[in-house]
């Protein structure tokens, strides 16, 4: 099992969100505070949430993410970019506006801009 979180702006008006693991990811979810916005158990079609108008904002302050994995093999799977052999956990959340024009990401709880 994999979490975190990441801060977001009081006027950030989300209207779509998602996660993406590899195949050993079995259960993925985002929530605002306790309320959960996102749940999926499929690694390869995990589908989205949407909102329309008004669009959605984080009443917390900040969206945090889990992914939990079944590890089927003996082999040690670490965090890494091959789908083959390593596991990572996203949550992706598309909303405006956005600050200046820049983008946004939040890794590992830290947000980068």
């Amino acid at each position: 099992m994999v979490s975190g979180d990441c801060t977001v702006g009081a006027d950030a008006r989300f209207f779509l969100m998602t996660t993406h693991t590899y195949k050993q990811g079995v259960h993925t979810f985002v929530k605002d505070g306790s309320t959960v916005l996102f749940d999926s158990t499929s690694w390869a079609h995990p589908g989205t949430a949407t909102w329309g108008v008004p669009f959605y904002s984080f009443t917390s302050g900040k969206f945090s993410y889990q992914c939990e994995y079944l590890n089927p093999t003996a082999n040690e799977i670490k965090t890494g970019d091959s789908a083959a052999t390593d596991e990572m956990c996203m949550a992706i959340g598309y909303y405006f506006p956005s600050d200046g024009g820049t983008n946004h990401f939040c890794l590992n709880s830290i947000m980068l801009y």
